[in-house]
Protein backbone atom coordinates (compact mmCIF):
# COMPACT_ATOMS: atom_id res chain seq x y z
CA UNK A 1 0.00 0.00 0.00
CA UNK A 2 1.64 3.23 -1.15
CA UNK A 3 0.79 6.66 0.18
CA UNK A 4 1.96 10.19 -0.51
CA UNK A 5 3.96 10.49 2.72
CA UNK A 6 6.79 8.62 4.38
CA UNK A 7 5.45 6.47 7.20
CA UNK A 8 8.66 6.55 9.22
CA UNK A 9 11.60 8.81 9.89
CA UNK A 10 15.24 7.90 10.34
CA UNK A 11 17.41 9.16 13.16
CA UNK A 12 17.09 9.78 16.87
CA UNK A 13 13.82 10.96 18.41
CA UNK A 14 13.66 12.89 21.67
CA UNK A 15 10.70 12.10 23.93
CA UNK A 16 10.00 13.95 27.17
CA UNK A 17 7.61 12.79 29.88
CA UNK A 18 6.12 14.55 32.88
CA UNK A 19 4.68 12.35 35.62
CA UNK A 20 2.66 13.70 38.53
CA UNK A 21 0.82 11.61 41.11
CA UNK A 22 -2.87 12.40 41.44
CA UNK A 23 -5.91 11.27 43.39
CA UNK A 24 -8.34 11.26 40.47
CA UNK A 25 -8.89 12.35 36.92
CA UNK A 26 -9.15 16.12 36.40
CA UNK A 27 -8.67 17.39 32.85
CA UNK A 28 -8.01 20.96 33.99
CA UNK A 29 -5.08 19.88 36.20
CA UNK A 30 -3.70 17.68 33.40
CA UNK A 31 -3.98 20.53 30.88
CA UNK A 32 -2.23 22.97 33.18
CA UNK A 33 0.57 20.47 33.87
CA UNK A 34 1.01 19.83 30.15
CA UNK A 35 1.14 23.53 29.29
CA UNK A 36 3.61 24.27 32.08
CA UNK A 37 5.87 21.46 30.85
CA UNK A 38 5.55 22.39 27.16
CA UNK A 39 5.86 26.16 27.55
CA UNK A 40 7.61 27.05 30.80
CA UNK A 41 7.46 30.70 31.82
CA UNK A 42 10.72 32.45 30.99
CA UNK A 43 10.94 35.93 32.49
CA UNK A 44 13.60 38.23 31.13
CA UNK A 45 14.30 41.67 32.57
CA UNK A 46 14.33 44.15 29.68
CA UNK A 47 15.89 47.06 31.56
CA UNK A 48 17.82 46.34 34.74
CA UNK A 49 17.62 49.99 35.86
CA UNK A 50 13.80 50.02 36.04
CA UNK A 51 11.69 48.08 38.55
CA UNK A 52 9.64 45.16 37.29
CA UNK A 53 6.06 46.38 36.75
CA UNK A 54 3.20 44.41 38.24
CA UNK A 55 0.17 43.46 36.18
CA UNK A 56 -2.75 45.53 37.53
CA UNK A 57 -5.23 42.66 37.37
CA UNK A 58 -5.58 39.67 39.70
CA UNK A 59 -7.14 36.45 38.42
CA UNK A 60 -8.84 33.61 40.28
CA UNK A 61 -8.77 30.79 37.73
CA UNK A 62 -9.88 27.47 39.23
CA UNK A 63 -10.08 25.01 36.30
CA UNK A 64 -9.25 27.79 33.81
CA UNK A 65 -5.92 28.29 32.04
CA UNK A 66 -4.65 31.56 30.56
CA UNK A 67 -3.32 30.42 27.18
CA UNK A 68 -2.12 33.80 25.93
CA UNK A 69 -1.56 37.38 27.06
CA UNK A 70 -0.24 39.88 24.55
CA UNK A 71 -0.34 43.63 23.91
CA UNK A 72 -3.09 44.86 21.60
CA UNK A 73 -2.09 45.94 18.09
CA UNK A 74 -3.00 49.56 18.92
CA UNK A 75 -0.89 49.47 22.12
CA UNK A 76 -3.81 50.55 24.32
CA UNK A 77 -4.23 47.34 26.30
CA UNK A 78 -3.80 43.58 26.40
CA UNK A 79 -5.56 40.64 24.82
CA UNK A 80 -6.04 37.65 27.12
CA UNK A 81 -7.37 34.25 26.08
CA UNK A 82 -8.72 31.91 28.77
CA UNK A 83 -9.44 28.21 28.22
CA UNK A 84 -11.66 26.10 30.46
CA UNK A 85 -9.84 22.77 30.58
CA UNK A 86 -12.65 21.14 32.56
CA UNK A 87 -15.93 19.71 31.32
CA UNK A 88 -18.13 21.88 33.57
CA UNK A 89 -18.62 25.65 33.37
CA UNK A 90 -15.98 27.59 35.29
CA UNK A 91 -15.78 31.12 36.66
CA UNK A 92 -13.01 33.60 35.95
CA UNK A 93 -12.92 36.15 38.77
CA UNK A 94 -11.14 39.43 38.05
CA UNK A 95 -10.03 42.02 40.61
CA UNK A 96 -7.59 44.89 40.86
CA UNK A 97 -7.35 48.41 39.43
CA UNK A 98 -8.23 47.41 35.85
CA UNK A 99 -11.31 45.47 36.92
CA UNK A 100 -12.42 48.32 39.22
CA UNK A 101 -12.08 50.84 36.39
CA UNK A 102 -14.29 48.75 34.09
CA UNK A 103 -11.82 48.46 31.23
CA UNK A 104 -12.42 44.77 30.49
CA UNK A 105 -14.44 43.75 27.44
CA UNK A 106 -15.36 40.46 25.83
CA UNK A 107 -13.55 40.34 22.50
CA UNK A 108 -12.45 38.14 19.63
CA UNK A 109 -9.50 37.66 17.27
CA UNK A 110 -10.02 41.15 15.73
CA UNK A 111 -9.31 42.72 19.17
CA UNK A 112 -12.68 44.52 19.13
CA UNK A 113 -14.33 45.92 22.25
CA UNK A 114 -17.39 43.80 22.87
CA UNK A 115 -19.66 43.80 25.88
CA UNK A 116 -18.09 45.35 28.97
CA UNK A 117 -17.63 42.82 31.73
CA UNK A 118 -16.81 43.10 35.40
CA UNK A 119 -15.97 40.84 38.25
CA UNK A 120 -16.95 37.32 37.19
CA UNK A 121 -17.06 35.76 33.73
CA UNK A 122 -18.51 32.31 33.11
CA UNK A 123 -16.49 30.15 30.73
CA UNK A 124 -18.31 27.07 29.36
CA UNK A 125 -16.81 23.60 29.77
CA UNK A 126 -13.93 23.16 27.29
CA UNK A 127 -14.71 26.70 26.08
CA UNK A 128 -12.54 29.71 25.30
CA UNK A 129 -13.11 33.36 26.22
CA UNK A 130 -11.10 36.24 24.74
CA UNK A 131 -10.88 39.50 26.70
CA UNK A 132 -9.64 42.94 25.75
CA UNK A 133 -8.16 44.63 28.81
CA UNK A 134 -7.75 48.41 28.51
CA UNK A 135 -4.81 50.05 30.28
Amino acid sequence: WHTNYKADQEGPVVLRYVVQPHAGSDTSVAKRLGLEAERPLVAVLADETRPVPSFPLALALGPLVVTSLKPTADGLGWMMRVFNAGGRPGELRLSGPLADRGGIHLSGPAENKGQRTAGTIEVPGFGIVTLRIER
